[in-house]
């Protein structure tokens, strides 16, 4: 109800609001009127009827003490008098009729008043009434339809003089807002509103007029200024066109070139010609002629329409050219049209291709390659990397590639690294990092800084290689070079080593120290009647029990077959002795080799060294020579060099 309201012209607003006002006033009024009257009158009617009853009563009271009947009827004939009564009695205490009156035939809608009648204070009987209020209602309905006679009357009288008000204000209301709607929708700021007053409405359109003149030069002035925009856009857009280092076509809704710039020439490698001959298909390659075709046909149907790549013939070159379209619209949303730009992409296709090379030699490379920018966060690895280092590209890419440091690369080795990258921007070294799951590896890294044409670093390339395999190896040489592959004991190398560096510390301290050559008895029989594998293992149990028994400053080494050598530091003959029969005494007895019990027994010569021996060879051979002495004595004892016997 409120949206229809509000929907309606202002006449027709004043016009209900005027009719409701009005309307509700004289019900309002003849209503209140009516009630008052109606009110007034009735209690004055039952007033008097109680008044009327009273004096009945008391009129009464003689007749009922004398019990005089005729005279109560006549008082009771008094009533013919009152238009309301319809019927009247008198009743004794006992509740019998002692006198009636009845005017009209005693009816239900009868209303009753019943009053006491008393003589001295005494109650002798009851006087009972009907009455009958429908005149009285008659009455009423007279007045009220007399009452909205004349509220309607007044009705009319008011609609008329509103009327007359509303042409004088509605109508130039309407008129003003007809004068706006009609500006808003025809935008022609000439339209006058011709209302002549001089009242407040006079005032509005006057200001109105006022304001349109305005809005009306106004206007014109913007078109002007807009013309002249326009005409220096379009030269700016002329100018930026020609400008513009791509080539830019027009084709008209039929596909048809109805502009090109002078780069476009340039472009596609032609002198400047008509372009309303130009065939863009033509320009294509064989096998790309349809989709350029087909691109142009889309866009005119207003297809936006993905950038396309084609190749031309250039003499016996090709170069690679982008076509990007986008239709043209007019004011009206109609396609009218499309514009192209043409780009030469020769070079970035070359570069795209070395881009590929690099990427699948990226990608193919058995070598770990991280890149980092210039704060060094990875940018990229490769799968080798992830292969390597158990971190995926997704874990590595924004983190340091300290992910991969361990505590066991010296901290001084990065604080180099970081120096000789500042300074010559590349660096090369072996480091011990750290894989995912936290095994260490080797890694020989190669780094080297990238820089853009400002000499500023832009990026970090780290190659990397697992060399753990290549460690191992080389440890393993370097442990056969030195040590037993059977035993684990120092070979004859190392153990020459160490007694060099032993007659050194001698020499030295002024001390001494005892070479013990030491065979096993019989050790060819084990060989060749239980097998060289028992053979191997009564070595490593022998092994085993020297190592047992010896300091750890003394060395104990395996020469080859069951001959071992010991170096025994800082050590007088006769303790050099008593070492020697522990030694006996230990190695002495069974030994079971892979389930077969074998008896170990050993002889052990003995050379003690002295300031005037300047070579191992000279002690090693005494104590061979100290150990054949045993042999000879019987095996399984312990023999001197023979000079030390002598004495």
């Amino acid at each position: 109800m409120k949206k229809l309201f509000n929907s309606l012209p202002v006449r027709r607003k004043l016009q209900l609001i005027g009719m409701v006002t009005m309307l509700l006033g004289i019900v309002l009024s003849t209503t209140i009127i009516i009630r008052g009257n109606a009110e007034f009158a009735k209690v004055y009617v039952v007033d008097g009827l109680n008044t009327q009853a009273n004096i009945i009563a008391d009129n009464s009271a003689m007749a009922l003490h004398f019990e005089d009947a005729k005279t109560g009827s006549e008082i009771l004939m008094a009533l013919q008098a009152s238009p309301l009564v319809r019927a009247a009695k008198l009743i004794d205490n006992e509740q019998k009729v002692f006198a009636d009156y009845r005017g009209y035939a005693i009816d239900t809608s009868y209303q009753q008043l019943t009053i006491d009648v008393v003589l001295d204070g005494d109650k002798l009987g009851s006087l009972v009434l009907f009455y009958d209020l429908s005149p009285f209602h008659n009455q009423l309905w007279r007045q009220a339809f007399q009452g909205t006679l004349i509220g309607l009357l007044v009705l009319m009288l008011a609609m008329l003089a509103q009327r007359r008000l509303l042409k004088h204000i509605a109508d130039p209301i309407a008129a003003l807002s007809q004068l706006v709607s009609n500006v808003g929708r025809s935008q022609n700021y000439s339209l006058r509103s011709k209302i002549q007053r001089s009242d407040e409405l006079g005032k509005l359109a006057t200001g109105l007029d006022t304001m349109l003149e305005r809005i009306e030069r106004y206007h014109l002035d913007e078109q002007l200024r807009a013309a002249n925009k326009l005409s220096e856009s379009e030269s700016r857009y002329n100018t930026l066109v020609e400008s513009v280092p791509v080539g830019v076509l027009q084709f008209d809704e039929n596909g048809n070139c109805n502009f090109a710039n002078r780069m476009l020439w340039q472009v596609i490698r032609r002198p400047i010609g008509e372009y309303q001959q130009l065939q863009l298909a033509q320009l294509a390659c064989k096998s790309y002629q349809d989709a350029v075709t087909n691109m142009l046909t889309q866009t005119l149907n207003g297809q936006v329409m993905e950038p396309l790549e084609f190749c031309m013939q250039d003499g016996d070159s090709s170069i690679w050219l982008a076509l990007d379209m986008n239709p043209l619209y007019t004011a009206d949303d109609q396609i009218n049209g499309a514009v192209g730009t043409i780009l030469d992409i020769t070079e970035r296709k070359r570069h795209e291709i070395d881009l590929r090379l690099a990427a699948s030699v990226f990608e193919a490379s058995n070598d770990a390659i991280v890149i980092t920018n210039a704060e060094g966060l990875i940018v990229s690895t490769n799968q080798a990397f992830s292969r390597i280092t158990q971190y995926s590209e997704l874990d590595a890419l924004g983190k340091k590639p300290s992910i991969l440091a361990s505590s066991n690369t010296p901290h001084g080795l990065y604080q180099e690294m970081w120096l000789e990258l500042k300074n010559h921007g590349r660096w090369n070294g072996e480091l011990i990092n750290r894989r995912k799951d936290g095994e260490l590896y080797y890694a020989w890294l190669s780094i080297a800084a990238v820089k853009n044409q400002a000499n500023e670093i832009i990026n970090y390339v780290g190659i990397s290689r697992d060399i753990t395999d290549v460690k191992q190896e080389n440890e393993r040489i370097q442990y056969l070079a030195h040590y037993d592959g059977l035993t684990g004991l120092p070979n004859r190398t190392l153990f020459y080593d160490r007694a060099n560096i032993e007659i050194a510390r001698a020499r030295r301290d002024t001390t001494s120290f005892a070479l013990m050559f030491i065979d096993l008895d019989r050790f060819k029989w084990v060989n060749d009647t239980l097998g060289h594998s028992v053979g191997d293992a009564l070595l490593i149990e022998v092994a085993n029990r020297l190592s047992e028994v010896t300091r750890a400053n003394d060395t104990v080494s395996r020469f080859g077959g069951d001959e071992f050598v010991l170096l025994i530091t800082n050590v007088t003959s006769e303790k050099a002795y008593k070492v020697a029969v522990t030694l006996l005494e230990h190695l002495s007895g069974e030994a079971w080799c892979l389930g077969h019990s074998v008896t170990i027994t050993p002889s052990i010569g003995i050379s003690m060294w002295s300031s005037g021996i300047d070579d191992i060879d000279t002690l090693v051979k005494q104590a061979d020579d100290a150990m054949y002495h045993a042999k000879r004595a019987g095996r399984n004892c312990i023999r001197y060099f023979q000079t030390e016997l002598s004495a």
